[in-house]
């Protein structure tokens, strides 16, 4: 979700499908891509 459109149309074989495809699954969760995340939430993990 901290990338933006752009930089994930950078990776190789990454286009607009896959990209709107994440974006569909960010949206389900309630995330976007360019959020900033606090990242003392990411060493928590999904077991906190």
């Amino acid at each position: 979700a901290m990338k933006s459109e752009q930089e994930m149309l950078k990776y190789r074989n990454f286009g607009k499908k896959s990209l709107n495809e994440i974006k569909a699954k960010l949206e389900q969760l309630g995330l976007s891509l360019g959020q900033k995340i606090d990242e003392r939430l990411l060493d928590k993990g999904v077991n906190s």
